[in-house]
């Protein structure tokens, strides 16, 4: 019988390649929208000019993208593979799934209504996993820095099974777990 063919080739990493490609182009469009506004001003030579015309387009994006319910539908995809592997609960998946996406101060807000509810197990994958990530806005300011976008990427989505993964097992071992801190407004 002829030798069996073997393990098929690994991926050549074109969906990551296209994605950074893409948030490169995004980059270069809030350049290029910075350029209008402040005119021949050199946008990538000035951080802070760089950060504020990135910000606004992927806000821009990202409100249109939410409108469509492309987001959506894609965080509630991962969420659910996330609770089928994890065997983490709803709320947890939700904000692991979402700080792919999303930096940790949107994570956080769009889980507040959910917060006083989350166990403390959940609250931990919630704040690792939106720390862990590269939320979609920094990207295309960090490829305009000379940082791969494909890279950028492919760490975002690495970064938050390992984050899940990571807090679970904190949360198991911690000799903080059964502690409640509580903050007083009266710091005396």
């Amino acid at each position: 019988p002829p030798p069996s063919p073997g393990p098929p080739p690994p991926p050549d990493g074109a969906a990551y390649k296209y994605l950074g490609g893409f948030f490169k182009l995004l980059g270069e469009s809030a350049a290029a929208g910075g350029r209008s506004v402040f005119g021949s001003v050199d946008i990538r030579m000035y951080f802070a000019l760089n950060c504020l015309c990135t910000i606004i387009m992927i806000s821009a994006f990202m409100g249109v993208l939410y409108y469509l319910g492309i987001p959506q539908k894609i965080i509630s995809w991962i969420a659910k593979l996330f609770k089928k592997l994890f065997g983490i609960d709803g709320s947890a998946a939700f904000a692991a799934a979402c700080s792919i996406f999303f930096g940790v101060g949107v994570t956080v807000s769009i889980l507040t209504p959910y917060v006083p509810k989350m166990s403390k197990r959940s609250l931990m994958i919630l704040l690792v996993s939106s720390l862990a990530t590269i939320s979609f806005a920094l990207m295309p300011l960090l490829s305009s820095m000379g940082i791969s976008s494909g890279d950028l990427v492919l760490a975002s989505f690495m970064s938050a099974p390992s984050a899940v993964m990571s807090a679970v097992r904190m949360a198991k071992v911690s000799p903080f777990s059964s502690v409640m801190v509580r903050m007083s407004p009266n710091i005396s």
